[in-house]
């Protein structure tokens, strides 16, 4: 199995997001913030559904080995 560069990974990973972010907005969701650095890490995104802030963290997979996506 070939190795991933760190790069790559990140690739997917802004790719998974940017789907993710789409089908959020798709939802209804007001995407507020992606890749939000704080003192203790990163929030993928961050997205508002009426007067409620929701935070997101984003997985994203090339098989459903770990089963398939979940939404609500």
């Amino acid at each position: 199995m070939k190795e991933r560069t760190p790069k790559s990974r990140r690739a997917i990973g802004d790719a998974g997001e940017e789907i993710a972010a789409s089908y959020l907005s798709s939802c209804g969701y007001v995407i507020v913030e992606k890749n939000f650095v704080y003192q203790h890490g990163e929030i993928d995104l961050i997205a508002k559904e009426g007067n409620i802030l929701v935070f997101i963290e984003v997985k994203t997979r090339h098989n459903t080995g770990f089963g398939e996506p979940k939404n609500r």
